[in-house]
């Protein structure tokens, strides 16, 4: 069993990872259940990708801003109750919780399990933040009563296990995001008659950093006359309508915002493209984006932040930018544009390092994890006894 305690049907990285590896997890043949909240009718669950596997858990969901991004969290009392009868349901080996501290479904879940002790329980901790985290510190004796509750406890980067080692004791197991590589495979023949292409991935909050990217877009255009910046990603048109009066006040021209992508069609966005450029200022634990763009053989443009060095080692596979710096950004950019050679030898490193990230070399790691955690050889210094 998978709980993401985030809306299943609004995109993110969370919700990315939970569905990829359900996904992955059922193609070798492993009895897979999703608990998550889901606000899209039961008519759209093929399209989200769990038709058949995703058992929601309540329709009511409410946006929680926090450090610079919104999280779509549910609260609904009843999905404890719902939660109990799934789990009388079916007898599941593993219960797999996604961001295992995070409020309402998550806490949930925990909850539920101790029901049933014969299913071990793993959390996955996504999250980074940076900065003072009073909120956090004042969490601690809940979250660390929370901790004993897991078996085991897996951080999807260096970064963010630094980060909730600052508030909890946990023995953290790195297992990081994966991929589907087959949909980002073929380059797309159409790339080279497009003219320059950079490609921005992501929803409009804040801390991805788009305003800087816009500023930085208006150098480009000057020694890029043909180039083109595509903004997609899961964003709603009242942030479209922000960042387009930004655009219009810098006089941009060659913009295009294209919304909510298919996985294919984000596959083909990602094949179009020259450069990804992923401006965030912070509180990324991954770069889930970034990824996708190596698999694709697309080099990627990014800011120097945490949870970006996990993946790119600088003028190899990526080009790594000073956070909210625009005429260093800008620097970046066009530079790159003027040098195919560059984007050919960075863009094949990057696949290179985004096979390592594949479905089919992270779940190996993971079942192997949960193999440990039901076998296992001594007790955990903070964790609930086997």
């Amino acid at each position: 069993m998978l709980v993401s305690p985030y809306d299943i049907a609004i995109p993110g990285g969370v919700t990315k990872h939970v569905i990829g590896l359900a996904q992955a997890l059922e193609r070798r043949g492993h009895f897979v259940r999703v608990l998550a909240p889901c606000s899209a009718p039961p008519a759209s669950l093929a399209a989200i990708g769990l038709d058949g596997t995703l058992q929601s858990v309540s329709s009511h969901v409410l946006s929680w801003p926090y450090a610079g991004a919104v999280s779509h969290i549910s609260v609904d009392p009843r999905s404890a109750g719902r939660i109990r009868s799934l789990l009388a349901a079916d007898a599941f080996d593993i219960m797999h919780v996604h961001e295992p501290l995070a409020p309402g479904v998550s806490w949930a879940a925990l909850a539920a399990a101790h029901r049933y002790p014969g299913m071990r329980v793993v959390g996955t901790f996504h999250a980074y933040r940076e900065g003072p985290n009073r909120l956090y510190r004042c969490a601690r004796p809940l979250w660390r009563a929370a901790m004993r509750l897991l078996d085991g406890h897996v951080a999807v980067s260096t970064a963010t296990a630094a980060f909730w080692n600052q508030f909890v004791n946990a023995s953290f197991r790195l297992i990081p995001n994966g991929i589907d590589a087959q949909l980002l495979r073929t380059v797309a023949p159409e790339r080279d008659r497009l003219g320059a292409h950079v490609l921005f991935v992501g929803r409009l909050e804040p801390r991805k950093g788009l305003d800087v990217l816009l500023r930085a877009w208006r150098q480009v255009e000057r020694q890029h006359a043909d180039a083109r910046l595509t903004i997609a990603g899961a964003y709603t048109r009242q942030d479209e309508a922000t960042y387009r009066r930004q655009a219009a006040e810098l006089a941009l021209r060659r913009i295009r915002f294209v919304g909510p992508q298919s996985e294919a069609s984000l596959a083909a966005c990602y094949r179009q493209a020259d450069i990804v450029c992923a401006p965030a200022r912070g509180f990324e634990s991954f770069g889930l984006v970034i990824l996708e763009a190596m698999a694709a053989g697309v080099p990627v443009v990014a800011s120097d932040i945490a949870g970006y060095r996990t993946l790119v080692t600088p003028d190899r596979d990526g080009l790594l930018v000073p956070a909210g710096d625009d005429a260093r950004l800008a620097t970046a950019l066009t530079a790159l544009l003027r040098d195919p050679e560059r984007r050919r030898c960075l863009g094949e490193q990057g696949r290179l390092t985004a096979r390592r990230y594949t479905w089919d070399h992270v779940v190996p790691r993971l079942l192997a994890y949960y193999d440990e955690i039901n076998h296992p050889s001594e007790e955990k210094s903070e964790g609930k006894k086997p």
